[in-house]
């Protein structure tokens, strides 16, 4: 996904109506709200997709936009599949330059093992590297893929350092570690996807234990757009996510823009139940 392509962000196309991006926004918005995941990944996506909503419910913005669009299709770009498959094949090869650095270097030292043990530790330590930065770095926005696969290739060349390879088989290694590298891309690119399909299980699951609990307590589920805060209240424009209206109300409690709350009928936020461990999302009321 391109960063600055704002219609790909929300899913529609560039000729979509003003209601399509309305209802495409509230559920991207949905979909990639931090208080459902509290992960890197959708605290950005979350952010492109404000700011693609601000761009595009604006007529105006729109359509400066649009003509930025225009002019940019005039001017040639990659496929993104060329860019992909760069991205698997330069770091491949920067891979083997680097080894061929390590290796001149390692042999002025005595060998630690024959060639042959030395491919299998080579092996296994290029599939657990590549275990990990699939894991690890598919957090990263999708739009960095080249930056990914780049610290991929970073990470392994520091797995690789306490191995002593032998210059005569250069060769054979090399092209051990560039078949290597090439797996190492592909797991990040799975890697990659398949966390994105578990954030997206996980948030709906989320989602849903937050709706349950506002209809089994009476309660409302308001997202705040912006917030004025007193000693005693808070008062907040808001999104009723079950009348579909925006309001202005008071709730007995500290509020903050961009975050779902559950309110009470007395219009008390809650705090039950804590949806996120490393970063609490509801705000805690002064007074319960």
């Amino acid at each position: 996904m391109r960063h600055n392509d704002h219609y790909k962000t929300l899913g529609i196309t560039p000729d979509a109506s003003a209601e399509a991006v309305e209802a495409a926004l509230t559920e991207r918005a949905f979909a990639t709200h931090p208080d459902l995941v509290g992960s890197r990944r959708t605290t950005r996506d979350h952010a492109r997709v404000v700011t693609a909503g601000e761009v595009l419910t604006d007529p105006v913005r729109r359509a400066a936009y649009n003509a930025q669009l225009e002019r940019a299709r005039e001017h040639h770009r990659l496929p993104d599949w060329i860019v992909v498959v760069a991205a698997i094949i330069v770091p491949a090869v920067v891979l083997m330059v680097a080894l061929a650095m390590l290796s001149s270097a390692a042999s002025r030292l005595p060998a630690a093992a024959e060639p042959a043990a030395v491919s299998q530790m080579l092996s296994l330590q290029l599939v657990l590297v590549g275990l990990v930065v699939a894991a690890v770095l598919a957090y990263l926005p999708r739009r960095s893929f080249p930056r990914r696969s780049f610290a991929a290739l970073l990470v392994a060349a520091m797995g690789m350092a306490p191995l002593a390879v032998r210059s005569a088989d250069l060769g054979t290694v090399g092209l051990l570690v560039f078949y290597g590298a090439l797996l190492m891309g592909l797991a990040v690119l799975a890697g990659g996807e398949l966390m994105i399909r578990l954030i997206g299980l996980w948030a709906r699951k989320r989602w849903a234990m937050m709706l349950e609990l506002a209809r089994s307590g009476d309660m409302r589920l308001i997202y705040v757009e912006r917030a004025l805060l007193y000693p005693s209240h808070s008062q907040v424009l808001g999104y009723d996510f079950f009348t579909g209206d925006w309001q202005t109300v008071d709730l007995w409690g500290r509020a903050m823009a961009g975050y779902w709350h559950l309110v009470d009928g007395r219009g008390v936020v809650s705090v039950e139940p804590r949806l996120s461990r490393r970063n609490q999302r509801l705000i805690d009321p002064l007074s319960r």
